[in-house]
């Protein structure tokens, strides 16, 4: 088994390696084809000539992206703040809610579980929040696998 694994792990190093020569050939020939490009098109440079880049500019805007960036991130979190717990629900959410899980019991204890069953716990399990949608899904999972609940439909739960 560690052969295996051995031989899986220099496999990969072997192809990122392949990958990443292959890849910077790629851009030193993409560099050389568009300087021999400039030299036809403007003669051969004299050595102490400009690139036509200025690094301090590049360096400018790379910056300028980084801040950018970085603001971007933090003006969406609240710097220092705890995470606000979620409303309250209302008190018409809460009826729907109690409903809901009401008829998923009903589902539960009438043994069972057709394509009416399942697309109605479908739709009630969207109402629940995610802790009583998390508890009715395991009531329904364990009735169908300790059998209180028949199956009779071919689709997945």
């Amino acid at each position: 088994m560690s052969k295996l694994m051995l031989g899986c792990a220099l496999s990969v190093a072997v192809g990122a390696a392949l990958g990443w020569g292959l890849h910077g050939e790629k851009e030193v020939s993409c560099v050389m084809r568009s300087s021999t490009v400039a030299e036809q098109s403007q003669g051969p440079m004299p050595s102490g000539a400009p690139s036509g880049i200025d690094l301090e500019q590049l360096h400018a805007a790379i910056r300028e992206e980084l801040a950018a960036a970085s603001a971007g991130q933090t003006s969406g979190r609240q710097s220092g703040a705890e995470p606000r717990a979620p409303a309250p629900a209302s008190a018409e959410l809460v009826a729907e809610r109690r409903a809901a899980l009401q008829e998923i019991h009903g589902m539960v204890s009438s043994g069972q579980w057709g394509d009416a069953e399942r697309t109605s716990f479908h739709r009630k399990l969207a109402v629940l929040d995610a802790e009583q949608a998390k508890q009715a899904l395991e009531e329904v999972i364990a009735g169908l696998n300790n059998g209180s609940i028949r199956a009779t439909t071919n689709s997945p739960l």
